[in-house]
C-alpha cells in the first residue's frame, strides 16, 4: 500500500513538473525578446500572473476537494506564463537597463544573490 501510494505520488510530482517547466525553455526566448518592444514590465507581471493562478488553483483543488488532474492546468498556466525563467531573464535586462555600465557585475552579483536567500 505504502509503496502504490509513494508511486502515485512521484508519478504526479513528474506529470506536474514537466507542465510547469518545458514551456518555459521555448517561451523564454520569445518573451524576453518581446520586453525589448514593450517594455521591461511585460517580463516581470505575466509570470506573477501565471503564478498567481497556479496558486489560485491549487487553493480551489483543496477547497473543493477536485480531482489532482486540475493541478495540471494550474502548472501549464505558470508554464505557458514564462514561470521562473522569464522572470529571471527579464529581471536580468531591467536591471542592465536601468545601472550605471560601471555597477553591472555588482548589481548582477546582487541581483542573483537575492534567489538564493
Amino acid at each position: 500500500m505504502e509503496t502504490e501510494i509513494s508511486t502515485e505520488a512521484a508519478y504526479l510530482s513528474t506529470k506536474i513538473t514537466l507542465f510547469r517547466e518545458i514551456p518555459p525553455v521555448f517561451l523564454t526566448l520569445i518573451y524576453c525578446s518581446y520586453t525589448d518592444t514593450v517594455g521591461r514590465k511585460f517580463g516581470i507581471i505575466v509570470p506573477a500572473i501565471g503564478g498567481l493562478l497556479n496558486s489560485v488553483t491549487y487553493l480551489l483543488v483543496e477547497y473543493y476537494q477536485a480531482s489532482l488532474d486540475w493541478l495540471y492546468l494550474g502548472n501549464f498556466f505558470e508554464g505557458i506564463s514564462g514561470g521562473h525563467l522569464t522572470l529571471v531573464g527579464s529581471g536580468f535586462a531591467y536591471v542592465y537597463d536601468t545601472i550605471k555600465p560601471g555597477t553591472v557585475s555588482f548589481r548582477f552579483t546582487l541581483y542573483q544573490s537575492v534567489f538564493f536567500l
